[in-house]
């Protein structure tokens, strides 16, 4: 069963059949956002979450970071 806060990417793990269309730019979002996710639960502040998101991403500018890690 789906609930709000399940990501794309955990539906996709446990076989729910998206009817949206997956693209490149999607995945990267989703993975962007579960990182942030993790990064907070893991106590960093927002900036400190963003920052090492936008190392994962290659990002060198906190404003390209922030559109993939706002829902």
């Amino acid at each position: 069963m789906r609930t709000n806060n399940e990501s794309r990417a955990e539906r996709i793990a446990v076989g729910e059949k998206l009817k949206e269309n997956v693209t490149f730019h999607g995945l990267r979002h989703a993975y962007a956002q579960d990182c942030y996710a993790e990064a907070k639960h893991r106590g960093l502040s927002d900036r400190g979450a963003r920052l090492e998101v936008s190392r994962l991403l290659g990002h060198e500018r906190d404003e390209v970071t922030r559109i993939y890690t706002t829902n």
